[in-house]
């Protein structure tokens, strides 16, 4: 859990870092993609669990 609280420090500090070189915008679109692939992936085991489990009943 603490690395949770430590993250958002470290975010806002490489956002700082990356808006001196202006690659902010770069760094958000792919983190955005980034957590859509894997919410997408999670979604997707998550069906695979609940279809497993339908079947085996």
């Amino acid at each position: 859990m603490s690395n949770d609280v430590d993250d958002p420090q470290a975010e806002e500090g490489s956002y700082a870092e990356s808006a001196a070189t202006g690659e902010e915008g770069e760094e958000r679109g792919f983190r955005k993609y980034w957590i859509a692939a894997v919410a997408i992936i999670v979604v997707i085991i998550v069906l695979i669990i609940v279809i497993c489990k339908s079947i085996f009943r």
